[in-house]
């Protein structure tokens, strides 16, 4: 987990799945997958399922976003072909429902991806437009698929040893597994101090690996991997090249407020974290234009005498949001290094995560989506490191070698 927006859904909106695939013929043991979606029940409270086939075993913790009365999982085909643990949401479903035709039981997006699954197999996972970390068995061909979202927002963490492979969406639940060592992988600690994050497929445990981002792999009961197939890469950057910067906004614009609509799909309540900044605001005023309901904002502020809740609140009162706030003290921070350190199953990188943290609990009590303006920054260039990084490439292979230094600032 590596951004405060990770930390936002570590309170807000989540599912949690776990599981496991053995060799040689061995049965999973019922109480050991118990065991592991246990540990991961905060992700997922309203829900929980179990599916054992073989050497399989699949687990799954939900927390109602879609189709709340008929989404429970693991949910299998009408011929027990494909059976799915899935935790995410696909925001063009439907799309894919209308191209796919036939008939559904439910409105939730899980049998969605299972119906797309028995059309196209695998390559159906670059039709889907949303964040999703999913595990579904192959009963005939008895084979096991991992896959990821396009750039990892969901996590999917997994561990390999001679007599089979474990996979969950939080590490530790892969630690309840007793195949799993609970070792630190002191090669990496050198990255993650310049990076404050791990950039690559790698953990701070050691083996354990993340399922690479807009990515799936296979695996069989005889411990066989494929290697992980792509399933999606970056747009090329000079798409809109030829269009001047009145029209590349306008282009933004139109994206931008397409992503909010289809984010705002949900069956339960929806808010919105506010800081009163450019990013937060932005978002909480196109959830207005895309919606009619009232909507609930959310801010966090300091006792150290600077707080950007007065400018939450003047955009609160111009877009006419129901708003709430808290006043973060260096008690309450402290209060939660703990819980963090859970959620992030990293070190600390950045003090705020603290006070996201205090704030995704402030807004779980009044909703259970939470929209936020998180990453536009990196999206956008909006961090002076990124103006640095920028301008030391213009001094050739000099200013090249020296450009990641621009990262530690």
């Amino acid at each position: 987990m590596e951004r405060d927006d990770v930390l936002a859904e570590a309170a807000l909106k989540m599912c949690g799945i776990a599981g496991f695939l053995l060799r040689d013929g061995d049965q999973p043991d019922p109480e050991l997958l118990t065991r592991m979606t246990d540990t991961i029940a905060h992700r997922g409270p309203d829900d929980s399922g179990a599916f054992i086939d073989g050497p399989v075993a699949l687990g799954f913790r939900r927390l109602s976003i879609l189709d709340l009365a008929c989404g429970h999982q693991p949910m299998s085909t009408p011929d027990g072909r494909y059976t799915i643990i899935f935790n995410g949401e696909i925001y063009n479903h439907l799309d894919v429902r209308r191209e796919l035709g036939g008939n559904y039981n439910t409105t939730s997006d899980t049998e969605t991806i299972l119906h797309a699954w028995q059309q196209w197999g695998p390559d159906c996972t670059k039709r889907l437009a949303g964040m999703f970390a999913l595990a579904l068995w192959d009963a005939r061909e008895q084979r096991l698929f991992l896959a990821r979202d396009r750039c990892g927002k969901k996590p999917l963490y997994f561990y390999r040893w001679v007599g089979g492979f474990a996979f969950a969406s939080e590490i530790k639940a892969l630690l309840t597994h007793p195949a799993v060592p609970r070792d630190i992988d002191t090669s990496q600690i050198a990255t993650w101090v310049t990076h404050r994050y791990l950039p690559g497929d790698e953990t701070l445990f050691k083996d354990i690996e993340c399922v690479p981002t807009g990515t799936w792999i296979g695996v069989r009961p005889d411990g066989s991997m494929t290697e992980p197939e792509s399933f999606w890469s970056y747009p090329e950057p000079c798409r809109l090249a030829h269009l001047t910067e009145v029209e590349m906004c306008a282009a933004f614009q139109e994206e931008l407020t397409r992503a909010v609509a289809t984010r705002m799909v949900a069956d339960v309540p929806v808010g919105a974290f506010l800081s009163g900044g450019l990013d937060s605001s932005m978002i909480c005023a196109l959830i207005r234009k895309v919606t009619t309901g009232r909507l609930k904002t959310f801010s966090v502020g300091f006792d150290t005498g600077f707080s950007e809740t007065p400018m939450a609140r003047l955009v609160s009162d111009h877009l006419g949001t129901e708003h709430f706030e808290i006043v973060a003290t260096s008690d309450d921070m402290l209060s939660v290094v703990g819980k963090v350190l859970m959620a992030r199953e990293t070190p600390i990188s950045e003090p705020s995560d603290l006070a996201i943290y205090k704030l995704a609990e402030l807004a779980r009590r009044e909703v259970t989506v939470v929209l936020s303006g998180e990453g536009s920054d990196e999206i956008l260039g909006g961090y002076p490191k990124y103006r640095a990084e920028n301008l030391l490439q213009k001094f050739g292979p000099i200013g090249a070698a020296a450009s990641p230094l621009a990262t530690l600032f």
